[in-house]
């Protein structure tokens, strides 16, 4: 799978997968806390179960899959990313942070790429940092 981007650039979905676990694993932390995350299985998934992982666990291929739908417990209540809000993500990334979509383009993208994705695929802005 992959994102068409302002009708120029693509982005594979291992770059989404990446950025999503690099927000997970450190780079939103500081906003996400513990919070959970469950994931709703695609149709055709290679995931073996439906069920509910915790950041930085390596299930997390679900973003790579059409279908996916993974809900996130927020301080603002519960988020849920799939492909049209990562579509959303990515188009707001390059719109108005080209910097950072630049990075992830570029494959020079860190834990602040990653938290900048994520709060743009859930709150269509940066609320926090």
């Amino acid at each position: 799978m992959k994102y068409k981007i302002l009708a120029v650039t693509e982005v594979d979905a291992q770059r989404v997968q990446d950025l999503i676990v690099g927000a997970f694993e450190g780079g939103s932390n500081y906003w996400l806390g513990n919070g959970r995350v469950t994931l709703k299985k695609p149709e055709q998934s290679t995931l073996p179960e439906d069920g509910v992982v915790w950041y930085g666990n390596s299930k997390l291929n679900v973003f790579a899959q059409d279908g996916f739908e993974v809900t996130i417990q927020t301080e603002d209540g519960l988020k849920s990313l799939t492909p049209m809000t990562v579509a959303t993500g990515l188009t707001l990334m390059a719109e108005k942070h080209p910097s950072h979509f630049a990075d992830l383009v570029n494959e020079n993208d860190d834990a602040t790429t990653s938290d900048v994705f994520l709060q743009l695929c859930l709150f269509k802005e940066i609320v926090y940092g």
